[in-house]
């Protein structure tokens, strides 16, 4: 998994070498976490709880190639539920968490690059760590996986100054199961700060 992880951080960052842009953009996102899948089954409660930030580096004049790094945390209590893992049920009040670290190399498409407004879209690729936990009681059941993911997204840039912009998207962190744990797929929301350089 290092190995993979390596491999899609120098990628992004050297892709600037063959770049015909002389611009790069840095975001910060705040990220508004929603759980669908099975992820839903186990913590259906928003998360505000996010942030993510992304590199990209300009591969023609309309696409973009880089990274991003991200961390989503999800919590939800129960009162009164009961809880399997293997062959053990424990019953009582609950406090799932699930903190999410997707590591993903992220291509985008610019509609409009040189406008006020920008809208994008794009597809990323790569890692996804989940740690999750249920505790009860003294009991806590613990899990963590790296699951391989596939992240869709679609947004729009306010370019307000020549350095700075707004950013506001959408993006879809689908993960896939394995054998540790089931697929934990979410939808953010994203609010962001872009700074560009040249």
């Amino acid at each position: 998994m290092k190995k993979i992880l390596l491999l899609l951080l120098s990628v992004a960052l050297s892709w600037n070498a063959s770049a015909q842009l002389s611009k790069r953009s840095y975001s910060w996102d705040w990220s508004i976490g929603h759980p669908v899948g099975a992820l839903s089954d186990f913590i259906d409660a928003t998360s505000v709880r996010g942030f993510s930030f992304t590199y990209q580096a300009p591969l023609t004049d309309n696409q973009s190639i880089g990274i991003e790094l991200g961390w989503n945390v999800f919590y939800q209590e129960f009162d009164y539920v009961s809880y399997t893992d293997g062959t053990a049920t424990i019953s009582g009040a609950q406090y799932r968490y699930l903190n999410s670290y997707p590591v993903v190399l992220a291509w985008q498409y610019h509609f409009q690059p040189e406008e006020n407004f920008d809208f994008f879209a794009g597809l990323g690729t790569g890692l996804i760590r989940h740690i999750q936990e249920v505790d009860m009681g003294l009991f806590a059941l613990p899990l963590d996986a790296w699951q391989f993911v596939i992240r869709p997204e679609a947004g729009v840039i306010w370019n307000y100054s020549d350095y700075s912009a707004l950013k506001l998207g959408v993006r879809y962190y689908g993960s896939f199961s394995d054998n540790d744990l089931p697929s934990r797929s979410f939808v953010t929301t994203n609010i962001g700060l872009v700074f560009t350089t040249f």
